[in-house]
């Protein structure tokens, strides 16, 4: 679903602004640094999971139950059409609804990345801890230290109409580290790595030194874990 379709997208940022009337809500370009992250998740976010996140105050203010559903489905298209999107490659942040770089759009997509990557701080951590890659360990780390930089506003004035020379090599560099940031899911995930707290109680309990390694390594424990 590479393409989010100009009038969905139109409807969305239509119905955001409405919203933005009447409560607290991340606006749009927010919201698809938030899915960046949901979608680059180590683990699979159900959107019953992250659409909470959508809202800064309380529970979303809809005068009806199919004005929600529209927005939820909205939501939804948009998180998918990002996945896709993320998986080849093909994701810029900062791009706004004109297809332009925007100072103001990127500083917008990192706030929303951000919200989304801390949300998923264990996770991350878990994944990571297991990947055991260094470099790719600083790539993620690099990647959301500069999201940091942006959002705060230490490089990037939203006023500005383009990025300078300077800011526009920095900001392929960053799409890079991105790269490496979404590769963690094919890495760890869908290679076999999945959180599960029967696997995680079971390699805590104590283990004989001739059995198997709790660890799935397939090695002795006195020959694996611990030694």
């Amino acid at each position: 679903m590479l393409n989010f379709e100009k009038h969905r997208e139109q409807a969305l940022i239509h119905m955001l602004e409405d919203l933005e009337t009447r409560d607290a809500v991340l606006g749009y370009e927010q919201i698809k640094g938030l899915l960046y992250a949901i979608a680059c998740s180590p683990e699979p976010i159900r959107p019953s999971e992250w659409f909470e996140l959508i809202w800064l105050d309380d529970e979303p203010p809809f005068e009806d139950i199919d004005e929600g559903k529209s927005f939820f489905n909205l939501l939804v298209e948009l998180s998918r059409h990002i996945s896709d999107a993320a998986q080849k490659a093909l994701h810029r942040p900062g791009v706004n609804r004109f297809g332009e770089l925007s100072p103001a759009a990127l500083v917008a997509w990192c706030e929303g990345f951000l919200i989304g990557h801390h949300y998923l701080d264990n996770l991350w951590t878990i994944a990571l801890d297991d990947l055991d890659d260094d470099e790719l360990f600083e790539q993620v780390e690099a990647a959301v230290h500069w999201a940091h930089v942006v959002a705060d506003g230490d490089v990037i004035d939203p006023t500005d109409e383009v990025l300078d020379d300077r800011l526009l090599t920095t900001q392929l560099q960053f799409e890079e580290w991105l790269r490496s940031y979404q590769s963690v899911r094919e890495r760890w995930y869908l290679r076999g790595y999945r959180w599960d707290v029967n696997h995680y109680f079971e390699e805590m309990q104590p283990v004989a030194a001739d059995a198997l390694c709790p660890c799935g390594s397939g090695r002795p424990f006195r020959n694996c874990c611990l030694h």
